[in-house]
């Protein structure tokens, strides 16, 4: 694997950084309301526009593991090993997949979108994973926090998929053009 070029890491460290603010600022202000959903709408977005941008394996992974490493050191609703586990599962199944679909599809909006709900679905099943071996759930409510889990994820991927269809049409021409 060749190195990452200088601008290629600012994308990283410039969208690892909006993440880390954007997550700062919605648990302050709005937290409680959302339960999350913004942040992973943010977290999906960013995805799809690292990798459109950089255009080569790794960009969604690093994101994702150096917010990982940032969840490490900060107040979670969870333990924040299991929150950096799951969000750098989905910055490695979004990798993977855009390099299977390839890279030259990754703006296409009938391509990216499936890896969005995925990236979203790794995140969620290995939160929901780590929780239940932990015993986190009652026994009878397994099945009712996987349900809840997996349909908060699902919709807001799909969300996600809406934003970032109408943000990758305009940004990545732009980066294409003048980056």
């Amino acid at each position: 694997m060749e190195k990452f070029k200088t601008k290629e890491l600012s994308l990283i460290a410039v969208f690892s950084a909006t993440w880390i603010g954007y997550t700062f600022i919605s648990n302050m202000a709005i937290g409680q309301i959302a339960h999350g959903l913004d942040v992973h709408i943010v977290r999906s977005v960013l995805l799809v526009l690292i990798v459109a941008m950089i255009g080569r394996f790794g960009g969604a992974l690093w994101m994702t593991t150096i917010v990982g490493i940032f969840y490490l050191s900060s107040r979670t609703p969870y333990p924040p090993v299991i929150i950096t586990a799951a969000t750098m599962a989905s910055g490695l199944l979004y990798d993977i997949y855009v390099k299977l679909t390839g890279y030259k599809n990754a703006t296409n909006w009938k391509v990216f979108p499936i890896g969005v709900v995925l990236a979203g679905l790794a995140q969620s099943v290995t939160t929901l994973g780590i929780l239940t071996v932990l015993g986190f759930f009652p026994e009878r409510a397994i099945q009712a926090a996987w349900i809840a889990g997996l349909t908060k994820n699902v919709t807001a991927s799909i969300i996600a998929v809406f934003i970032a269809v109408a943000i990758v049409k305009r940004v990545v021409p732009i980066y294409k053009n003048y980056g």
